[in-house]
Formats: structure tokens, sequence, C-alpha cells
């Protein structure tokens, strides 16, 4: 499957911090990244070769990353009906070289905590939720989305599909109805 704009890209990380996050959110999605287009990955994270905040590189390269890592991937197909492509990639060519947002992506694991919508900064999972605001896809408070909430929304066609390492169990993946307006994404 060729993956298009907007699809995304969910990674089991196997590292001490990805252990933290797994329990947290309460699933093996510790690290989401979107496409930008068939061959180009746009992801905001502290741990890439050299990279912090959000970048854009080739899929291939981040999948060896992943790879050499020993971190499961799954590439997770959106629906395309009333996908904003224009908007979308403006969003991601806009907020390139934004820096990392560990503070909002701590509070985002643990719902309790409040967050407050922001795009100076930006961790993962929001960076998608953003990019799918954007796009036109839903709307909901980015900064609440953790990597698991962005799987478990209702945005999803067909079954996630492995890329590197085994298929892992997405629990509630494609479940969580989307598109209030006012809507958070707690586990």
């Amino acid at each position: 499957m060729t993956p298009l704009p907007g699809d995304v890209i969910a990674v089991a990380g196997r590292g001490w911090i990805s252990r933290i996050i797994e329990r947290a959110v309460r699933g093996p999605v510790t690290h989401v990244a979107v496409m930008a287009d068939e061959t180009t990955v746009v992801e905001s994270t502290t741990l890439a070769d050299g990279q912090r905040g959000v970048f854009w590189r080739r899929l291939d390269e981040f999948l060896y990353q992943h790879r050499v890592q020993n971190e499961p991937c799954m590439l997770l197909p959106i629906r395309r009906g009333g996908f904003k492509k224009i908007p979308f990639r403006a969003y991601l060519i806009g907020v390139q070289g934004r820096k990392y947002d560990w503070w909002q992506a701590w509070r985002s694991a643990f719902p309790p905590l409040p967050t407050r919508e922001s795009d100076r900064r930006l961790f993962c999972s929001e960076l998608v939720a953003r990019a799918h605001e954007a796009a036109g896809l839903y709307r909901c408070n980015a900064s609440d989305v953790n990597p698991m909430a962005l799987c478990r929304m209702k945005i999803y066609s067909g079954a996630p599909v492995p890329l590197i390492g085994e298929e892992f169990f997405l629990s509630g993946y494609n479940s969580t109805a989307v598109n209030a307006p006012e809507s958070t994404w707690y586990i």
C-alpha cells in the first residue's frame, strides 16, 4: 500500500522513555508521524538522529531508524473524504522547525493535568492532530491528543498496515467518534 498525505505512522517504541509513555497512554503506540506526501514524513520528536522538534524527512530514512532500533511501525490510512491537501501541506510547512513540547506531551498522557492550545511548540500527536484539523478532517483540542488517542479516532479506512516488524494490537483502533467542536481525547 502506498502511503498518502495525511496517513499516520504509528510506532511502538522500545526505549525507556517509550516504556513510560506506553504505560501512561495505556497502549503500545508511543510515537506518531504524518505523511506529507507519498515519500515524506513529518514528525515532532527529540529522539531522531540529530533532529529536534518538527522536521521533514524521507520515509525510507524514518523507517531505517526504527528498523535499526527494532521498533515496529504501522501505517494507518485515513479516510480521504473532505481531506484538503493544500491547507494540510501549508500547515506542515508553517510549523517546520518548531521546538518539541515536552510539557504538553506529558500533560496529554495524564488527563487530569490541564493542557493549553498553542502551536508554538508541538509534540508528535499534537502535530498530527493539528495537521488533520487544517485538512478539515475533524476538530479537537489537539493538545489533548496523545498517540493512542489518535489511533482510536474514527478517521481511518481499513486495517493498519505493518511497515516494520510484527503487527501490534491497537485497542480501540478507529472507534472513537470525532468532529465534536469541543471534544477532548482522553483515554
